[in-house]
């Protein structure tokens, strides 16, 4: 048995007969032996500043300073611009056909720039640009410029900071199986933030897409970007995470309490009771919505299509499409025969956390649904308004909506943008159940017909994918064959 110092021993002896050659009999370093040193050398350096690299990147990921409203006729490599595309700037977003690098793409153009702030490659333009734009203000608009400018506290708060641009970009959030939400949860301060933004936003400035969108963007930025880390230190001192229970047990009771009274103070100077009212709405539509003696929810899973019926009046969105996270379409009944159909931005923009159908132009469902009115009853069901037609926007609007209105008072795109709450409605002469068998039809012809054209399984399952591009959208809506569609009939 070799005891440690005779294996040392042993090694070192082996070691020395190995790399005797590199040394001459006095103990210098040979021709051979001096090459090997500069190559070992090179080696080592060459390590050093890789880890020295990663860790700039990961210490400084961020060289951006400040926001710039957006110019169309903008290059250069000194800004980049997020949450929407540019023909010459170096771009991070969720948009469709961006030049937004594959290993940094999300479901938010949020979760874009927080990828490209933790990946530890970093995302080079943005080391190099001292600016930041966007052509538009909103939840997600606004946390990726901030993110931007302000990496180290976006990460500290990265989890939330996904969370509230989730919410505030694909209307989704966590509720629990009755409808609450729970204390203490992301979810909780995510609808706490968005609401607040929302109020602001409306009381200060206008509400989204209502007058000049790039002047009053402009000035939104220049009012919220300062409020933001306020803000997220305000909403985030309520979650009770493993991170922030941690804090806690190293505080003492003062520091405690100090840290209550501060986020207290913070919340009042930022006017966050503002935000409460449709806080409010919001809980109350959900509680209603997950309660299944007074809400049908059916999600057909070969269509990635929910049908919700709901009474009363309509629900908000982050209520109303976090019932069913996985629906690419969502179809709400509220009150008497008053139908929407919405196809959920998860279509507009690469969406990547799950596999997503192509979305389909409803102005043909819409001719259809025209034709099975009976227009003397529906002038009659809707206190005399005459003229009522079924209208949608092209499938390349952020959120296509089918829904009977009045031609001569078409909605703005704040109305259509906006909660369903805020809105007219009308009665259809079309009955729920021939309504939904019409809707589900429509969308499984063209699902089967695609799937058919691409030689794959019918239905959702086998067209949904990540990654769709306009082109590729607009093929798959062209190999639909129209006139082959049967829709139910009842009349």
């Amino acid at each position: 048995r070799a005891y440690p110092a005779e294996r040392a021993r042993d090694a070192m002896g082996l070691l020395t007969e190995r790399l005797g050659h590199l040394f001459d009999a006095s103990g210098s370093l040979t021709d051979e032996g001096r090459l090997v040193a500069v190559v070992v050398y090179v080696l080592v350096v060459l390590v050093v500043l890789r880890r020295g690299k990663k860790f700039l990147i990961h210490a400084f990921p961020s060289n951006v300073r400040e926001y710039v409203p957006y110019r169309h006729d903008a290059r250069g490599t000194d800004t980049v611009c997020v949450d929407c595309t540019h023909p010459r700037l170096p771009t991070l977003t969720h948009h469709k056909e961006s030049s937004t690098p594959a290993y940094l793409k999300g479901d938010t153009s949020t979760d874009v720039v927080m990828n490209a702030l933790t990946d530890p490659a970093g995302w080079q333009p943005m080391r190099v640009a001292s600016k930041v734009t966007c052509n538009h203000f909103d939840v997600d608009g606004v946390l990726s410029v901030w993110a931007c400018i302000n990496p180290i506290a976006a990460r500290k708060h990265e989890t939330l900071v996904r969370a509230i641009a989730r919410l505030g970009d694909m209307r989704e959030m966590a509720f629990q199986k009755d409808g609450s939400i729970a204390v203490g949860s992301r979810a909780a301060a995510a609808l706490k933030f968005c609401a607040w933004m929302n109020a602001v936003e409306a009381l200060e400035f206008s509400k989204p897409f209502e007058g000049d969108e790039a002047e009053a963007s402009a000035k939104k930025y220049a009012y919220f970007l300062p409020l933001v880390k306020d803000a997220l230190e305000v909403v985030a001192y309520d979650v009770r995470d493993a991170k922030n229970l941690e804090e806690q047990k190293s505080m003492d009771k003062d520091a405690i309490e100090t840290k209550r009274v501060v986020t207290k103070t913070r919340g009042k100077r930022l006017r966050f009771e503002l935000g409460d009212a449709e806080s409010r709405v919001v809980i109350a539509d959900a509680k209603r919505l997950f309660d299944d003696t007074q809400t049908t929810v059916t999600f057909e899973h070969d269509l990635n299509v929910a049908f919700i019926e709901t009474e009363g009046f309509p629900c908000h969105y982050y209520a109303l499409f976090s019932v069913v996270k996985d629906a690419d379409v969502v179809v709400s009944t509220h009150g008497e025969r008053k139908y929407e159909v919405e196809a959920r931005y998860v279509g507009f923009v690469d969406f990547r956390s799950r596999p997503t159908t192509p979305r389909m132009d409803l102005g043909l469902l819409a001719k259809f649904l025209n034709e099975m009115e009976d227009d003397v009853k529906l002038a009659a069901a809707n206190a005399g308004t005459p003229s009522l037609t079924w209208e949608c926007a092209g499938f390349t609007d952020s959120g296509p909506l089918l829904r009977l209105g009045d031609p001569n008072r078409r909605l703005s795109k704040a109305q259509r943008y906006g909660s369903p709450r805020d809105r007219p409605h009308f009665a259809s002469t079309i009955p729920p159940e021939v309504f939904k068998n019409t809707v589900a039809s429509f969308f499984r012809h063209a699902l089967e017909s695609i799937a058919r054209v691409n030689g794959t399984a019918g239905g959702a399952a086998g067209v949904a994918k990540v990654g769709w591009t306009w082109k590729e959208t607009r093929n798959a809506h062209d190999a639909v064959d129209w006139s082959k569609w049967e829709p139910p009939r009842w009349r």
